[in-house]
């Protein structure tokens, strides 16, 4: 009895343009031998087939912008609109595949889905999805789009087995559809990019663009020579936040500035700066105006907003008081101490019989005797030191200088292990001020680098690298890597060595 089987491969070909092809060839095993089996297949254009639509007619998109010649740095919105005619079926996936410009954008396009709606368009209904995005460009120029927008179409197998199940359902999950990728095609969008002008630029702008509010304010204002204040600045509006640069204050001799960073903000559209000014002067009545400016795009014109000034009041440090070189006994605050007071040896139990001649000539009767000398030698001493301690105030500050200086780095290495960067730093900015303030015998806004290299020239070059390096950790948004900090203790602690070796 002979027995015949059939087994039939199907292929779904899809074609994507017009020309004849050869299809295969296919290898094919069979017990009589191999064979190559092959087809030709020749694609045309649809013409005169009423049933036959073009599918651009049946889905497309459109691209539109609300800004028609903006400016550098002006952020605007783009529309992107993908019409679906009803009865067309498509995945949830949209893919932007290119035809963006990819010179002069600053970032990548953030396309999001805001709306969806029905439309009869010719008399056919649309599905139509729009997507937004903001763009904002860096140079001045044309910029072209027409981005490549890809769907999935769902369309049903053919000729595929029944399953016995006509609930949609099961025929999806045993695979009788397919996803087939389709390009849309998208008018071409053309915006000339204009750069901002430089008649009447103002000396203070520094490349905002958009449309902003000002303010800024200064806190403690009551406070001592040396303190420090803190300046804070808030910028609000639509534009190029993140292009921003922190509004400058004027230099004077009368105070200190260090350089401005940026602090979070809970409120959107917001960008906060903070500064910190140590005024060297207690003659300082107020902080100088701060000016911020910007090109208006909607009048096309530039503008200036200011701060200030704002009135602070000095008085002179704790510090500076206690350390003059010369005190007012009639000062309340102080205590004069006339003597100190000195215990006596106790009385001994029983005397011993006197030393005769012989012995007095003796190694060990000879440590006996100068003994009592030496302990009441160094009694006397002991007390001198100790009177000076607490009379002379820079005398207390020296021999506090590298004690307090030790512990600081050792609380900067221990923040460091920790993996927390900011604390590493600031115990590191704690132990120069500590030490050279201790061993100047200055009130903290009274160190400078000017002074600490006058007192030890000798390390002149290194203690300004590390002094700026270090100034600039503190007050710089980015923190510097753990390697660095390291690096910068292990200097600090030599360099202090050496300096505890220096006489002033």
């Amino acid at each position: 009895m002979q027995r015949t089987f059939k087994i039939i491969h199907r292929y779904l070909i899809t074609p994507k343009q017009t020309g004849n092809f050869i299809i295969g060839p296919v290898q094919v095993d069979l017990p009589g031998g191999s064979r190559a089996l092959q087809a030709q297949l020749q694609v045309i254009k649809s013409q005169n087939d009423s049933e036959a639509q073009q599918l651009s007619q049946l889905l497309y998109a459109e691209i539109a912008s609300t800004h028609s010649n903006p400016y550098v740095y002006e952020p605007f919105d783009l529309t992107l609109k993908l019409y679906i005619r009803e009865g067309i079926q498509i995945d949830n996936s949209i893919s932007i595949l290119g035809g963006l410009p990819e010179q002069g954008i600053d970032g990548d396009p953030d396309w999001k889905r805001v709306h969806q709606e029905q439309q009869v368009i010719e008399g056919h209904i649309y599905t139509i999805t729009t997507l937004k995005t903001t763009f904002q460009t860096i140079t001045a120029g044309t910029f072209t789009f027409e981005p490549n927008v890809q769907l999935n179409l769902i369309v049903p197998r053919q000729n595929r087995r029944s399953y016995g199940f006509n609930d949609p359902f099961f025929g999806d999950f045993f695979g009788r559809q397919e996803h087939r990728p389709v390009k849309l095609e998208c008018n071409k969008l053309t915006l000339p990019v204009r750069p901002v002008p430089q008649k009447n630029c103002p000396p203070t702008y520094t490349g905002a663009v958009g449309q902003f509010e000002f303010q800024a304010s200064i806190s403690p204002t009551q406070l001592k020579t040396g303190e420090p204040i803190t300046l804070t600045s808030h910028i609000k509006g639509i534009g190029n936040l993140d292009k921003i640069t922190p509004p400058i204050l004027a230099t004077n001799t009368a105070y200190k500035i260090y350089q401005p960073r940026i602090i979070p903000s809970a409120e959107t559209r917001t960008l906060q700066f903070e500064q910190i000014i140590i005024p060297q002067s207690a003659e300082l009545t107020q902080i100088p105006a701060i000016h911020f400016s910007y090109f208006n795009t909607q009048d096309e014109s530039f503008h200036t907003l200011t701060a200030g000034p704002f009135a602070i009041e000095l008085s002179p440090g704790d510090q500076a008081r206690l350390l003059t070189s010369k005190t007012s006994l009639s000062d309340p605050t102080l205590r004069t101490l006339d003597y100190d007071i000195i215990h006596l040896k106790p009385q001994p139990k029983r005397w011993k019989n006197p030393y005769t001649l012989e012995t007095l000539y003796s190694r060990k009767s000879l440590i006996w005797i100068s003994t009592p000398l030496l302990l009441w030698i160094a009694t006397f001493l002991w007390i001198r030191i100790l009177h000076r301690r607490q009379n002379d105030s820079a005398y207390q500050r020296r021999s506090q200088a590298w004690p307090e200086a030790s512990r600081s780095l050792k609380e900067a290495q221990k923040a460091l292990n920790e993996n927390n960067l900011t604390a590493a730093n600031e115990a590191l900015y704690q132990a120069i001020t500590t030490y050279f303030g201790h061993r100047l015998n200055r009130p903290p806004g009274e160190v400078t680098c000017t002074r600490i290299i006058q007192a030890f020239n000798q390390e002149q070059v290194v203690l300004t690298e590390l002094i700026k390096a270090i100034e600039h950790n503190r007050y710089s948004p980015s923190t510097p890597p753990q390697e660095t900090i390291q690096m910068q203790i292990k200097t600090t602690r030599s360099l202090l060595q050496k300096c505890e070796r220096t006489r002033l």
